[in-house]
């Protein structure tokens, strides 16, 4: 089973493997550490190759590709993300999170939280949980 979550909510027992899809774990400036995720609490593993290009990211949160509507996420951010996703090594890292979720529960965790019921969760992992699922037959998963 793959499942996304926030990387500041407390572990639970249907998370599994705690991945982290990060670029990296810093405050919003980029270089401070953010010392609420620690290795082995919040997380168990980062596989930052999974994590958005640091440029798709900054074009995203200083408006470049709109604002922040589901209408600009799925027209503009999702295609860019999805491309990347599509490129050599991210396609191995894609394929083998399909395997690992194949054999084990496995969490995909950022730092933006679950939406409300009925909203539409704007963050890259229900993306990629949605690229893990076309590449691995089987797959269960779970967006929210």
């Amino acid at each position: 089973m793959l499942r996304g979550g926030c990387i500041f909510n407390p572990r639970t027992e249907r998370d599994g493997l705690r991945i982290s899809v990060m670029s990296r774990h810093t405050y919003l400036d980029g270089k401070t550490p953010d010392p609420q995720i620690i290795e082995g609490e919040s997380y168990d593993t980062h596989w930052p190759i999974l994590a958005p290009p640091a440029s798709l990211v900054g074009r995203w949160h200083r408006g470049e590709l709109g604002d922040h509507s589901a209408r600009n996420f799925e027209s503009e951010f999702a295609p860019i993300y999805n491309e990347y996703l599509a490129q050599k090594q991210p396609a191995f890292a894609l394929k083998s999170l399909g395997e690992r979720a194949l054999q084990q529960d496995v969490t995909v965790l950022c730092y933006e939280d679950n939406p409300r019921p009925g909203e539409l969760l704007l963050c890259h992992r229900r993306l990629l949980i949605a690229q893990c699922a076309n590449v691995t037959a089987g797959l269960q998963y779970e967006i929210r």
